[in-house]
């Protein structure tokens, strides 16, 4: 009797989510083509006045840990969720059934730079709508699926910064089968798919940098100073958005603190499930610099 009331509740949920979802989005169209003509007019100064930051990466990568730590600084302007949650104009990675492994449809989720451009005002604007004002000249946006549409994003972003951000596979594929109910298998092959992607595409981006979730937890101090020397803000900039990053981290503000959480995730695999994982992402391992165990 319970499971049953469980699931009539859950239906419940999803239908009420959808039909929120949906005037949510008829409200967004009323928005923007109440101010549709201004703002395409304005559009050109917005795409000269900001720098985007794209953080992408395969999830449970450690994006939502640097994403944390670059808005602590001060010096961007951010969404409170992942980017993909508050416009129609790209595709949404939540397919029921394929949770924390989108890379299954990546097909309908990718963009490369011979997609069409037409709707990228929109983009902005949606984006924009949602951020608190002013605007800063810098902007992070952290949706993990964007590591198979950088090339696209590269053209509608003009002046864009993209981090990849790659982690040890082993600890990915634990959290992905932990948290997703997914078997190792399929975690592996999602981990492998998105970062070979992700790291083939790269050599097509002007200003892309890979970061090792290890080389942020172990010196975050020097690996923060490293991605504000790589978005470009100058040396006394940068001097004072560390120093406001030691203190939001001091006063417990701005995300969960830094910890390694490698040993745990590795510990919680058994020998079968290593092997699982090794069957479908040995090289990729070896070729990040990852010890095959």
């Amino acid at each position: 009797m319970n499971s049953a009331r469980d699931r009539w509740a859950k239906r419940r949920e999803r239908h009420v989510g959808e039909a929120q979802r949906w005037l949510d989005l008829r409200r967004k169209d009323l928005a923007w083509w109440s101010v549709r003509k201004q703002f395409l007019a304005a559009w050109p100064a917005l795409v000269r006045r900001h720098r985007w930051v794209f953080l992408v990466g395969c999830n449970n990568s450690g994006t939502t840990l640097v994403h944390d730590r670059l808005a602590r600084t001060g010096n961007f302007s951010y969404l409170a969720h992942e980017g993909q949650r508050y416009t129609e104009v790209i595709r949404r990675a939540e397919k029921r059934g394929h949770e924390r492994v989108w890379s299954e449809y990546m097909t309908d989720l990718e963009l490369d730079e011979t997609g069409s451009i037409d709707r990228v005002p929109r983009l902005w604007f949606d984006w924009l709508r949602e951020m608190p004002t002013p605007v800063k000249a810098r902007i992070l946006e952290k949706t993990t699926a964007n590591a198979v549409r950088m090339r696209w994003l590269q053209r509608a972003f003009p002046d864009a910064c993209f981090v990849g951000v790659v982690r040890n596979g082993y600890a990915v594929v634990e959290g992905i089968a932990r948290k997703g109910v997914k078997d190792v298998g399929r975690g592996a092959r999602h981990w492998r798919i998105v970062n070979e992607r992700m790291l083939d595409d790269a050599a097509a981006i002007e200003r892309f940098c890979l970061l090792r979730y290890e080389d942020l937890v172990s010196d975050p101090g020097h690996t923060l100073d490293r991605l504000l020397h790589f978005v470009g803000l100058e040396g006394h900039e940068i001097g004072a958005a560390l120093r406001r990053a030691e203190q939001a981290a001091r006063s417990g503000a701005g995300g969960e603190e830094i910890r390694d959480m490698n040993a745990g995730s590795l510990a919680r695999l058994t020998r079968p499930e290593l092997d699982a994982i090794n069957h479908e992402a040995s090289p990729l391992l070896a070729r990040l610099g990852y010890d095959v165990l």
